[in-house]
């Protein structure tokens, strides 16, 4: 409801021991002494931590979706030069994500480092390559995904 979430202090999903734990002393928040000592551990340290997110080895955290990277800038999709590792592709959209906070010169400059994954060695570069991102998110021949 105010999208937060728990997980383990690693940022893994929590288990269900360490929920079991974070829970139980959670009723002991609710007692008047132990409530003020809760209090009391919380004020003391750096982190803000509850008694049972410091037994359980658990933070709360905000669970908001995060959007790394902006709309891909218009263009004509174009297939890749060769096949792609997934980390290849990955690059090739996270720079073209990037396009709008990066200068021209900056984003030609990146884009000519790629010039292996974009057909032709000739031409612009940027535009060939923000050509093979639309490719890859799957806008080919003028449709969205």
């Amino acid at each position: 409801m105010f999208g937060l979430q728990v997980v383990m202090d690693s940022g893994l999903p929590v288990t269900p021991a360490a929920a079991i734990t974070r829970n139980l002393l959670r009723a002991a928040d609710f007692f008047p002494f132990l409530y003020a000592s809760g209090l009391l551990t919380m004020l003391l340290r750096r982190d803000f931590k509850r008694l049972g997110d410091l037994a359980a080895g658990t933070l709360v955290v905000y669970a908001d979706t995060v959007a790394l990277h902006g709309q891909l800038p218009e263009a004509g999709a174009t297939a890749p030069a060769r096949p792609l590792a997934a980390r290849e592709q990955a690059a090739v959209v996270a720079w073209a994500g990037r396009a709008n906070r990066l200068t021209p010169a900056r984003l030609d400059e990146l884009a000519q480092l790629a010039r292996s994954v974009t057909p032709g060695q000739g031409g612009d570069a940027t535009g060939k390559l923000l050509g093979v991102a639309q490719w890859l998110v799957g806008n080919r021949n003028g449709s969205r995904p």
